[in-house]
């Protein structure tokens, strides 16, 4: 699943940053080198800074780069914004600035040597450290992300979004001990910051712990109710848990916040199909095609519902495709061997039980069919085989079935394992 970082210096808003920006100028913060970005109201006007800018000439020009990037004129804005630094080179803070518009716009070599010289500038501060951590998290330099979140949390051990960050890495890395630790490390500082509740159910929800994984989304969703990601999330564990009508109502939320990415429409319809509302969990099927068609769980999910509508041959095209798209999909093959099932197609649906078995041979519900199928053929051997295979996986069968069996062919003695 996706998932959104968290304050990273592409989600900034261009004004807050500005603003934050001005105070620290206006403040002196570089020449004292302070940690923080501290952000001030627009009504505060601290003093002009020793052979600096004015406040009105500063702010009046941070505007206009402002507007530049909002109107599309990126190199207009980053030479703006150059033409700032080289008034300021000293000023770790103008160099972050700068650094983040180039972030924001991709150019990820040339904001990590501003955040760099930020960091030389000002060695303490945790800002620099944490934005080189993205930088290189961006260029797919995990291990130097990883070095660099540490070093932000080193400086500062309340500096919740390295704490998140770090997290997400180190799963990214398959640490997810070490994930899950710094998660908590980051809510013992701060216990309301719903990224780091919504990283660790992610890790929690990797590792098929559901039940933690459900809380910490329920509890991301709770600090922050306008998170679609969390509530996209959520409504996935809340429906592998069986829970369905949950799981609907939260999808459903996440979708009117904004989340349109793929798997969403599958989600909901699964949910909704879950239900017994099969015409309206065809419908969102449906929907989900234009984007999920490459996506075989959509077409398997329409071929169940199409089934359980009794539109055979429509559900037969569904698993077939899902089939092309991944043909080992044991899944694909059970569903299109249920279809062929109830059309009468003995041959098919052997076919494909046996293809399901060679892909997952503890499948007990294809040992369970092919037995039935195997007596009406009169292949009793092969009918006591499964039968034995079945049983052995917890199915049982209707006692007749096996007195009629039996009546055919005494049952052999039971293969050792």
């Amino acid at each position: 699943m996706a998932e959104p970082t968290s304050q990273t210096p592409q989600g900034r808003h261009p004004c807050a940053l500005r603003r934050a920006l001005l105070a620290a100028l206006l403040a002196g913060a570089a020449g004292l080198g302070v940690c923080w970005l501290v952000a001030r109201g627009d009504d505060e006007q601290p003093p002009t800074r020793d052979g600096g800018e004015s406040a009105t000439t500063l702010q009046s020009r941070l505007e206009v780069v402002d507007k530049l990037e909002a109107e599309g004129e990126v190199e207009r804005a980053i030479a703006e914004c150059r033409a700032i630094v080289r008034g300021d080179p000293q000023s770790a803070e103008v160099r972050i600035a700068f650094g983040d518009l180039l972030f924001r716009n991709r150019r990820e070599t040339a904001a990590l040597r501003e955040y760099r010289i930020a960091e030389q500038l000002a060695p303490a501060l945790p800002d620099a450290a944490y934005r080189i951590a993205e930088c290189l998290r961006a260029r797919g330099d995990l291990p130097g992300a990883i070095a660099a979140y540490r070093e932000a949390v080193r400086m500062d051990a309340g500096y919740t979004p390295a704490y998140a960050n770090l997290g997400k890495a180190l799963r990214l890395q398959g640490r997810t001990r070490e994930a899950i630790r710094v998660y908590r490390e980051g809510l013992a500082h701060n216990p309301d910051d719903a990224p780091l509740h919504y990283g660790l159910g992610v890790t929690l929800d990797n590792l098929g712990r559901l039940e933690e994984a459900a809380d910490e989304y329920a509890r991301a969703v709770a600090l922050d109710p306008t998170s679609d990601h969390a509530h996209f999330a959520l409504g996935c564990v809340l429906h592998r848990q069986h829970r369905f009508a949950e799981a609907e109502a939260h999808v459903r939320e996440a979708m009117r916040l904004g989340y349109t990415r793929p798997g969403v429409h599958t989600t909901l319809a699964a949910s909704i199909g879950e239900q017994g509302r099969l015409e309206e969990a065809l419908a969102e099927y449906d929907k989900a095609l234009p984007t999920d068609f490459r996506d075989p769980q959509t077409h398997i999910g329409r071929g169940i519902t199409l089934c359980q509508l009794g539109r055979l041959p429509e559900a037969r095209d569904a698993y077939q495709k899902a089939i092309e798209l991944d043909p080992n999909l044991v899944q694909a093959h059970t569903g299109l061997a249920e279809v062929y099932w109830r059309m009468g197609r003995r041959r098919e649906f052997i076919a494909e039980s046996r293809k399901a078995l060679q892909l997952d041979p503890d499948f007990g519900a294809a040992h369970y069919r092919l037995a039935s199928m195997m007596y009406d053929l009169g292949r009793y051997a092969q009918a006591w085989e499964h039968v034995h295979a079945a049983q052995r996986l917890g199915y049982s069968f209707d006692r007749s079935f096996l007195r009629d069996l039996r009546a055919k062919m005494p049952e052999p003695a039971r293969s050792r394992p």
